[in-house]
């Protein structure tokens, strides 16, 4: 490990206290063979890290480096070190071949939507590291290539809001002197859909905030610097004056971390200072030219850099691109190519950036290898509601009442959705109105378009992504999508939710913390309302018609339910994984089990039902829990084995 581990516990919890994605740190005593040790156990960038960020699953990707170890494995063994054997040097030369890959390429499988994005979000990635590698050597420009940033007027593609962020994300780690994260080769990053940027994602930082400059990086101005740049500094002074050093204290107590408030507070003070020092670099800087030179502009023939560098390190490598949903396999400098049938499995190889056969190396390149289709990447319909952004697909019609408290939505098309992101919603309501699926299409099979997602990876006909309630009522009828209503990461008070014959789910919440006075389902295929990774507070429910559960909590949910009537459903209340239902009232009728609650997922435990007053009528099973479940009613447990 190198940097200071302290500081690395302290940065990873003030990432995420930012909303940035950080693995959770720990600080432990250990003891290997005898030998007693300081050691840092890290969280791996994967599924459980985007959930307990209240991120949904999605692409991560990262730098590919096999063309360097490509190049690294002919040093000969003779106990220099690598430093002195040469290496910055051809790690430099290999930089620029470096594209990216998927670090979970497994995705592919859930889905052709999911296929999709994961291709896309690869062939976007690719175009960034092909114009980084280009551009830290040209015509003007000489950095050494751990000096050189990704660009992150690319990586928002092209979104203001979003390249603040990543300006933000950048600052603070140059004010921890955690420059090494910055590195291109070091990068990771969650595709983030939903807001259509790449999402950093924290790793390999060697932080240590004591010193006044980074021991990992030689130069003073990293480069490029988007428009907005100098708006960053005050941004996050904001956030690093808005700190809560009790908030930290506890927090990094029980990551391991032995520091003192005051201790803390002079990290703190520190971060400050050098934040300010960076500003003043920026604020004097001396060449406007050498600003203006690193700003974006197109680059014709971007491959022609990696093709004559690749051809020179490893000359038999195929590369494979994707042609209208089939793959072309072609030689260096895309010659002779041809069609090119790729197996599921090797295709999460090639993604993977481990596809080899017969010791010929695979290289993914994307599709559209033109820089400039960034900016049009995934654009779609926008209005503006207050301060809520609303973006629709072709088949979504909008209107707005005169006094803005009214917002009627029409789906003309099958499976087209809108989704409401980043802002807060007061005293409106909204209706959806869907095209009804006739009985017997449902019958013969239907799937409607974009069927369970989209290319968004959006599950519901309408969304709330990152949005704050206050006293608003929804009403939705006739979707035909995964989930009719669906809240990603939400928040506030809902008066009403009405929603009416669901194509699969009517109601879907997510990584949310929620109160909502009434919520009225009639007629879904599959569940009525499903609960995950949040709290919710219940006051009364009345849902009818479910095909499988009516209720639906897990993934560490905690939900109170104060007076529920079910009618008609496969499972009345499934509380699974780790999550606990306070349950007051409960009327149950024609189910084939009642209450159920058991363990589903590896990473969590069972679920816990506690009720006070409960009736059913017409079941075919009262309760079922597995051993590591529990069901109380009025202070007395329930045993039945699921």
């Amino acid at each position: 490990m190198r940097g200071n581990i302290d500081d690395v516990i302290i940065i990873t919890q003030l990432l995420r206290d930012f909303n940035y994605l950080a693995p959770r740190s720990i600080k432990v005593q250990a003891r290997v063979n005898q030998t007693e040790s300081v050691m840092l156990f890290q969280e791996k960038a994967a599924k459980e890290l985007l959930e307990f960020n209240n991120r949904r699953e999605g692409p991560i990707l990262e730098g590919d480096q096999k063309f360097f170890f490509e190049v690294v494995k002919h040093i000969p063994d003779n106990q220099l070190s690598n430093w002195s054997a040469g290496t910055p040097f051809l790690r430099q030369k290999s930089s620029q071949v470096m594209l990216s890959k998927l670090t979970n390429a497994n995705l592919i499988n859930r889905s052709t939507q999911h296929k999709q994005i994961s291709l896309n979000a690869v062939n976007n990635l690719n175009l960034i590291y092909l114009y980084w590698s280009n551009r830290f050597e040209d015509e003007k420009n000489n950095f050494f290539f751990f000096d050189y940033d990704l660009d992150n007027t690319l990586l928002s593609l092209f979104n203001r809001n979003n390249i603040e962020k990543l300006d933000v994300y950048n600052l603070f780690l140059q004010a921890t002197n955690s420059h090494h994260a910055l590195s291109a080769t070091n990068r990771k990053f969650y595709w983030n859909s939903f807001e259509n940027y790449f999402e950093p994602i924290l790793y390999d930082a060697n932080p240590d905030i004591s010193l006044n400059f980074s021991t990992t990086t030689t130069a003073e101005k990293r480069f490029p610097i988007s428009n907005s740049f100098m708006n960053s500094f005050e941004i996050l002074k904001e956030k690093i004056s808005n700190i809560d050093i009790q908030k930290l204290k506890s927090d990094t107590d029980i990551s391991g971390l032995d520091l003192t408030s005051s201790q803390l507070k002079d990290k703190i003070g520190k971060i400050e200072k050098n934040l300010n020092k960076i500003e003043e670099k920026f604020q004097n800087i001396d060449d406007e030219n050498m600003v203006e030179h690193n700003k974006f502009r197109p680059i014709k023939n971007i491959l022609d850099k990696f093709n004559n560098n690749l051809k020179e390190i490893d000359p038999n490598t195929f590369l494979i691109k994707n042609n209208d949903e089939k793959f072309l396999k072609c030689e260096i400098y895309l010659k002779n190519c041809k069609n090119y049938l790729i197996s599921n499995k090797d295709l999460v190889n090639l993604l993977e950036g481990e596809l080899k056969i017969d010791n010929i190396n695979y290289q993914y390149v994307g599709k559209n290898i033109d820089i400039n289709l960034l900016n049009n990447s995934h654009k779609e319909n926008f209005k503006l509601f207050k301060n809520t952004q609303i973006f629709y697909e072709d088949g979504i019609n909008i209107k707005f009442s005169e006094f803005n408290d009214l917002i009627t939505i029409n789906q003309t098309k099958l499976g087209s959705r809108v989704y409401f992101i980043n802002g807060s919603l007061k005293n409106i309501s909204i209706i959806f109105n869907g095209i009804n699926v006739p009985e017997n299409e449902i019958k013969n099979s239907f799937i409607p378009p974009n069927y369970p997602i989209n290319h968004r990876g959006l599950t519901g006909c309408l969304s709330f992504i990152n949005v704050n309630f206050n006293n608003i009522n929804l009403n939705a009828n006739n979707s035909s999508c995964e989930d009719t209503i669906n809240f990603v990461n939400a928040s506030g008070y809902v008066n009403n939710i009405s929603i009416q014959n669901s194509f699969s789910d009517a109601f879907d919440a997510d990584f949310s913390n929620l109160k909502i006075e009434n919520l009225e389902i009639s007629s879904a295929i599959n569940d009525c309302t499903d609960f995950s990774a949040g709290n919710y507070e219940l006051i009364n429910l009345k849902l009818s018609k479910c095909g499988d559960k009516a209720v639906s909590i897990g993934e560490k949910s905690n939900v109170k339910i104060k007076d529920i009537n079910i009618t008609e459903a496969d499972i009345g209340i499934a509380t699974k994984d780790s999550s606990i239902l306070s349950l007051k009232n409960a009327q149950l009728n024609d189910l084939r089990t009642c209450i159920s609650t058991y363990n589903k997922k590896q990473e969590f435990n069972g679920g816990l039902v506690l009720i006070d007053n409960i009736n059913c009528n017409k079941f075919s099973k009262k309760f079922e829990s597995d051993k590591l479940s529990k069901i109380i009613i009025d202070k007395k447990i329930k045993i039945s084995k699921k």
